[in-house]
């Protein structure tokens, strides 16, 4: 072994860092596998859990615009998608415009929806727009309780959205069964 000048033992057959070359098909590597996953992660299920928290945010804004404004409002399912209505006139008209426009899930994703004192399973529900299939959300502040879970093509539940009568909205994830 050699001593330096400055009294440090030097070894010049051992490794000193690594080279340009290893950082590379080091960072190559990475990419690689980056991309891969990036890859896998399915588009559709993006947009499902985008369009669940939106589906859940409008639920609650909608309540708390009823207790503001005084005028009753109710959500309706039919196959896929999503719809508003306001009580107006003594009807029930359907909100076309705005933020509370109907909207449709992702192709091949469904709701099921669950009321108070009946079951809905997503095969009973033929997307008729019968009041049992409504939930309402009222000047009061008291809404339907209910829970939609949606699903995806093999039929299982991926999120949940619950609503208690005291207007509380809450979505869970589909795994969780509190």
């Amino acid at each position: 072994m050699q001593i330096s000048g400055t009294g440090n033992l030097s070894n010049r057959t051992g490794h000193q860092g690594f080279t340009l070359f290893e950082i590379l098909v080091v960072l190559i590597l990475i990419g690689i596998i980056v991309s891969s996953v990036s890859l896998s992660i399915d588009p559709r299920q993006e947009k499902l859990e985008t369009e669940v928290e939106r589906l859940a945010a409008l639920l609650k804004l909608v309540g708390q615009e009823a207790v503001l404004t005084g005028v009753e409002y109710a959500a309706a399912f039919p196959t896929g998608e999503y719809r508003f209505y306001r009580w107006q006139d003594n009807q029930w008209l359907l909100i076309r415009e705005n933020i509370y426009r109907p909207r449709r899930l992702p192709e091949g994703f469904t709701f099921a929806l669950s009321l108070p004192g009946e079951s809905m399973d997503q095969d009973d529900f033929t997307g008729s727009e019968s009041s049992s299939q409504r939930i309402y959300l009222l000047s009061s502040g008291a809404i339907t309780p209910f829970r939609i879970d949606l699903r995806d093509p093999s039929n299982r539940i991926l999120y949940s959205i619950r609503g208690s009568s005291q207007g509380n909205i809450k979505l869970v994830d589909g795994y969780d069964d509190r």
